[in-house]
């Protein structure tokens, strides 16, 4: 009979010790996203090195908000280094508007920024060979109709490239040749030039 209280006991203890678990589980489950979102928005506030890399595991919390989403694009687009490489090693992460929106800020953060530190993502293994095609392919929104300033922005983008003179960077410029020179190519096509 003794032994069946202790059972009792010693079940009890552990159910115990199990709900507490859980409760303590589901506090540091519940804390972990509104610590992501204060590293975030410090991140989008003041995109620095240091707090980069506290946002590491923070993507989904920016991508699924358009606000969030929408500030890094200015960051990037405006030319922040931090910024353009937080975003280049999550676009894969990226589908659909997003990543069509990503792959724009990109190609507008080697507008401001030059082309080197973006050619250099490919060289590290953070771009592939086709999204840095992309990304020098593309165009800014506002030029969607605008053939004539589409295929303005593309050949100042491949003088620009051609004029870079880097021996380290020379298959990633290469790539990024053919991105510019595929859509020069669709542009020229759709305003009935032949190629």
């Amino acid at each position: 009979m003794e032994a069946f209280y202790m059972y009792q006991r010693s079940a009890g203890i552990l159910a115990w010790t199990v709900a507490l678990s859980a409760l303590l589980m589901s506090q540091a489950v519940k804390a972990a996203p509104t610590e992501c979102s204060a590293r975030v928005r410090e991140f989008l506030d003041r995109p620095t090195t240091a707090v980069s890399s506290k946002v590491r595991t923070c993507w989904s919390l920016i991508d699924e908000s358009p606000n969030r989403f929408g500030r890094l694009l200015q960051l990037v687009a405006a030319g922040n280094r931090v910024a353009a490489q937080y975003l280049a090693s999550n676009f894969g992460a990226t589908d659909g508007g997003n990543a069509e929106d990503a792959t724009i800020a990109l190609s507008q953060f080697a507008d401001h920024a030059g082309d080197q530190p973006l050619l250099e993502l490919v060289q590290q293994g953070v771009l592939s060979e086709v999204q840095i095609q992309d990304i020098y392919g593309s165009t800014s929104p506002t030029f969607t109709d605008r053939l004539e300033t589409q295929l303005d922005e593309l050949t100042r983008r491949r003088a620009r490239l051609q004029a870079l003179h880097t021996v380290t960077l020379s298959k990633e410029k290469s790539y990024a040749l053919d991105g510019v020179g595929h859509s020069i190519s669709q542009v020229r096509a759709a305003m009935g030039h032949k190629p």
